[in-house]
């Protein structure tokens, strides 16, 4: 087979036929080189295609079998497809934080997917992530790869990659189709009955957040258990994941708090009533790097006076406006719940969260607070009790 630009005798062509036997892809790929120092990428729904730098000539066998295996990964998993229909529902629902995260895991997961087919395919797991590195460290993303195409690997991302390539204990096998059909049966019988055992137990909540103590001093570990950020005129903040007020059950989905506390030795009043454009933001990060941003819009705190040492608890996504349960998020949950239910299961996430009070009546506090970074593993050692 001839691609323009090689001869017979070029090394890629015979490794990228050898590396489409090695996954039973029969559909023809072209072999495109690039005369700079570009990512390895892949792009094409129906006509496969897949660019190399030229300084892929110079790679040793085995780092070039590696590239090759992992961009021909996508072809035989058609993720090409998958990123299309990923970018439409993000089109469709842009307003939706949920779509944009799902598809941000969907890439994550993509590319894990396709390294364990190369390392499944024979390739040692050391050598492997050298490869990752120097293709992160030696090339330069190549222009609409982001949009188009599936690059080999991004620096925003390599790090989570590098520890799942080199770990002993993952299953890298592929699931069969008899485990698929049993999970979604199973998950079809437990997510129907859930559903509505929820729909006929749901309770209007009262979530209006007050502050905590009695004005000398803090609620039992409470203090001590978050993870705050540095004080501010006299205000620090952090993530607090705990039961909103009236809480149907006990066992019901932590709600995603600001805790604000006055660190001074005088009381300050604080007040956000007055309008202004995003009083909170919520940052989601991924192995310490920020993944997505999401803000609040409507004022929560209220106008409180808090003494020294006293913590208020804010809402971050309010829903009092909500009116029917089609109004919430998925599986009956807020939206704060589902912030804080993926930071307690994903060991690899955490949140932070910015609290911006600019406008305020004459001596109310001002500023700009910004919380811990808070991690799965610390938060899971709060005490949730309300």
């Amino acid at each position: 087979m001839r691609r323009p630009g090689f001869v017979a005798e070029d090394p890629s062509v015979a490794a990228l036929e050898a590396a489409r036997a090695r996954l039973g892809i029969v559909r023809s790929v072209t072999l495109l080189i690039h005369p700079e120092r570009t990512i390895p990428i892949v792009w094409g729904i129906l006509r496969p295609r897949l660019l190399l730098p030229a300084a892929a000539r110079n790679w040793s066998a085995e780092q070039l079998r590696s590239v090759l295996l992992h961009e021909l990964a996508h072809v035989k998993r058609r993720d090409m497809l998958a990123q299309l229909l990923a970018q439409l529902a993000c089109a469709m629902h842009w307003f939706n934080p949920l779509v944009w995260l799902a598809a941000w895991r969907l890439a994550v997961e993509r590319e894990r997917a396709c390294d364990d087919l190369v390392l499944t395919s024979g390739v040692r797991a050391s050598a492997y992530a050298g490869h990752l590195l120097d293709v992160v460290s030696g090339l330069a993303p190549a222009r609409l790869a982001h949009s188009c195409g599936l690059a080999m690997a991004r620096k925003s991302s390599i790090e989570g990659r590098l520890v799942a390539v080199l770990s002993g204990n993952c299953n890298r096998r592929r699931v069969s189709l008899a485990v698929t059909a049993m999970a979604l049966l199973v998950a079809s019988g437990i997510a129907v009955p859930v559903a509505m055992l929820r729909a006929a137990d749901q309770k209007p909540r009262t979530d209006t957040p007050q502050p905590s103590g009695d004005g000398a001093k803090p609620e039992t570990g409470i203090e001590q258990n978050l993870k705050w950020g540095e004080p501010v005129n006299g205000m620090r903040a952090a993530v607090a994941l705990r039961p909103a007020a009236g809480a149907a059950k006990a066992g019901e989905a932590p709600e995603l708090y600001v805790a604000v506390q006055n660190v001074s030795e005088a009381p300050i009043r604080v007040n956000d009533t007055l309008a202004q454009e995003q009083p909170r933001m919520l940052y989601v990060k991924s192995d310490g790097r920020i993944q997505m941003g999401m803000g609040a819009k409507e004022p929560r705190l209220g106008d409180v006076t808090l003494q020294p040492r006293q913590i208020a608890f804010v809402l971050m996504f309010p829903d009092t406006k909500m009116k029917s349960p089609q109004d919430r998020t998925v599986d009956g949950h807020s939206l704060g719940q589902v912030f804080a239910e993926g930071a307690l299961k994903d060991t690899h996430q955490s949140l932070v969260v910015h609290m911006i009070i600019e406008k305020a009546p004459a001596g109310d506090w001002t500023g700009k607070l910004i919380t811990g970074d808070s991690t799965a593993a610390f938060e899971s050692g709060i005490d949730l009790a309300p």
